[in-house]
């Protein structure tokens, strides 16, 4: 998973230290979850500092990865970005933030009503430049390019394609693998 160093808002752009992707641990386990956000940096603090995360069973399946975030995971993280101030009711309806999660292998895509997108062929993309990142990715599938290349590699490239034709995306990549 990775992420650019840009934050932006107000048409502004700073390059921040603090990154947009970062690892966690479940308490009392050896289960290590990578997370990458966009939008709201508070979100990806409430996210990294607050959010406890529940035990994960060691025989993940995706309909155990599914069952896992809808019935274990949002709950947990839709508490805490209420009890932080993060979240917006407005006409009866709860709205956070979008962000993607992993774990061994397995992606989703948490977006702003909650729902766990479950990733099957291998790349999600959110922000700003997520239109051109997945076009990158698509030529480098089409191509071929994308078998020839490691997955860290073929994230960065396909992040640099979205800061080339994006001015809210770049300022560097980091990259994180579950």
């Amino acid at each position: 998973m990775g992420g650019d160093r840009k934050g932006s808002g107000r048409g502004i752009g700073t390059i921040r230290a603090d990154v947009k992707v970062f690892e966690k641990t479940a308490p009392h386990s050896d289960h290590s979850f990578v997370f990458g956000f966009c939008g709201s940096y508070r979100m990806g603090q409430i996210i990294k500092h607050h959010v406890e995360l529940p035990e994960i069973d060691n025989s993940l399946t995706h309909d155990k990865w599914e069952k896992w975030l809808v019935t274990d995971f949002i709950p947990k993280l839709r508490n805490e970005l209420k009890s932080h101030g993060y979240t917006t009711i407005d006409k009866n309806t709860e709205t956070g933030g979008l962000f993607l999660i992993g774990h061994r292998g397995f992606q989703a895509r948490i977006d702003s009503d909650f729902q766990a997108g479950i990733i099957a062929d291998g790349f999600v993309s959110c922000g700003s430049g997520e239109e051109f990142a997945y076009g990158a990715y698509a030529a480098l599938l089409e191509t071929g390019q994308s078998e020839l290349m490691p997955g860290d590699e073929l994230v960065k490239v396909c992040i640099s394609a979205a800061a080339k034709y994006n001015h809210f995306v770049g300022g560097g990549v980091d990259v994180l693998v579950s």
